[in-house]
């Protein structure tokens, strides 16, 4: 039967009628051949999320019904990691330079993670794949966080209650709180994709685009350009995503600086 990759993709994102869901779901229960076209339509949604490639109402579909499990989460870093790899012209030339298309492939052989309703587990050999390709790429392992980092963050963080079923961690800056206590979580609390929700000055102006800085114990971890401030019953706040893959025990500081590169505040918290 021939499989529609449009509709194999909405079915993923849970954006399909019931009835059109429940078809696809007993094709998968008899072991149909839309197994391998899922395969490859979960890559190449990968694929157009990185790249920013969907609508916003697919988005929002995406981190709230595809973006559920810690695998799928290690599936955008991996193809993160094999692009970066890809793209590295300089790193041995001497032996021939596998094109873009053949890696993608390699990752949807090696992957099948459907909706939870059908499938309870996937091959995990790819993490090996990743694992090895960043130890070999001088710096992959920043350049992999950086852009990690920067494509959770595409996500739209307007509406709070689409984002609901995220760990949220409110932090108030030293400056505003007047203080010198610190927030404390624990990693076993925290789900895969952390909110951060940060106190802001109220008079800002609301168009202004911030870049915010992570690091742990003094050392930097990464930055994302383009935070937004959101109004808040209280006043502003800015709004990021952070994966919980970013963070041991540690004291966490996060600056926030304003297009010219100045600092404007500062939050601190603890894991344990």
């Amino acid at each position: 039967m021939q499989n529609d990759p449009k509709k194999l993709k909405l079915y993923l994102l849970g954006n399909l009628s019931e009835d059109k869901m429940a078809e696809i779901d007993q094709r998968l229960i008899e072991g149909d051949s839309v197994v391998e076209d899922l395969r490859l339509a979960e890559t190449e949604l990968i694929e157009e999320f990185i790249e920013g490639g969907l609508s916003e109402e697919n988005l929002q579909f995406f981190h709230s019904n595809f973006l559920i499990s810690p695998e799928r989460v290690s599936m955008i870093r991996e193809i993160s990691l094999l692009r970066i790899f890809a793209r590295n012209q300089s790193f041995q030339k001497k032996r021939p330079e596998l094109p873009e298309s053949i890696l993608v492939k390699t990752a949807a052989m090696f992957r099948v993670y459907f909706r939870p309703i059908v499938t309870a587990a996937g091959v995990l050999t790819l993490v090996f794949v990743g694992v090895t390709l960043w130890s070999l790429f001088s710096g992959g392992s920043d350049a992999s966080r950086e852009l990690e980092f920067a494509t959770i963050n595409k996500a739209d963080l307007n509406d709070i209650s689409k984002i609901g079923q995220y760990s949220t961690i409110n932090l108030i800056s030293g400056g505003l709180r007047g203080g010198n206590s610190i927030n404390r979580y624990e990693s076993s609390q925290l789900t895969e994709t952390i909110l951060l929700r940060l106190a802001f000055p109220s008079q800002v102006n609301d168009s202004t685009l911030y870049m915010a800085r992570i690091f742990r114990g003094g050392q930097f971890l990464s930055s994302v350009d383009g935070v937004s401030s959101y109004q808040n019953p209280n006043g502003r706040e800015l709004r990021l995503l952070l994966p919980k893959s970013f963070l041991v025990d540690g004291v966490y500081r996060l600056e926030i600086n304003d297009p010219s590169g100045a600092e404007v505040m500062a939050y601190s918290f603890l894991i344990d």
